[in-house]
């Protein structure tokens, strides 16, 4: 097959690239392709997709290798499909979420009266933390002439998941570590009495693993 047919050269991929990151590059690529109107290379990068799809089951019948899940099961329906997903960031990006935990963790450490505003800004600034990193994963198409309804639908989703993911950590963080422990009674006094320090401290935590290892 020549270089330019190769559905791996296509999609900018080396052979052998796991299924889930080359599913990753066809969207960005059909993104790309659609933004600037090139139906020619459209066609090409859906063809390469399609081309390593039936190349893996091809595969798997003759039984050389196992074919990741999100083929062998892509005629069902996903079970819990905004389900946090692995994806960790690079050194820096776990860095900037570290030190953003630190901050959250300092603000409310500084101001006695913080209270739950400091458990709400924790929410806001993880979310903005984790729409930049989808909005890289996924970005959305640009529109030549305003926003365009394709455009619209990917910003809301990372939009929507950013928030979720944020908001999910933190509550969850709060429930597991303070709300279930207080509710059977084996909370130390002291934990009681810095209450809002504890919460905090335990929701910025879990936001900080979700935000830089998971999507």
């Amino acid at each position: 097959m020549a270089g330019e047919d190769d559905p791996y050269a296509v999609l900018g991929l080396s052979e052998g690239t796991d299924f889930e990151t080359v599913s990753r590059v066809y969207k960005q690529k059909l993104y790309e392709a659609n933004r600037d109107g090139n139906e020619e290379l459209k066609s090409r990068i859906e063809a390469a997709h399609s081309t390593l799809m039936m190349r893996s089951l091809m595969n798997r019948s003759a039984g050389k290798v196992t074919v990741p899940k999100e083929i062998a099961k892509a005629d069902r329906q996903v079970l819990f499909p905004w389900r946090p997903r692995l994806q960790p960031c690079e050194r820096s990006g776990i860095a900037a979420r570290a030190a953003l935990a630190l901050g959250c963790i300092a603000y409310t450490a500084s101001i006695a009266t913080s209270g739950s505003y400091a458990f709400i800004a924790t929410i806001l600034a993880f979310s903005v933390a984790n729409y930049f990193k989808l909005s890289n994963l996924f970005p959305a198409p640009a529109a030549s002439y305003g926003a365009n309804p394709e455009q619209r639908k990917v910003i809301l989703r990372n939009l929507v998941r950013s928030a979720g993911l944020s908001a999910g950590s933190a509550v969850s963080g709060m429930a597991l570590f303070y709300t279930v422990p207080d509710a059977l009674g084996i909370l130390p006094a002291a934990v009681t009495r810095a209450q809002w320090m504890y919460i905090v401290t335990c929701s910025a935590l879990l936001c900080f693993v979700v935000s830089a290892f998971y999507r």
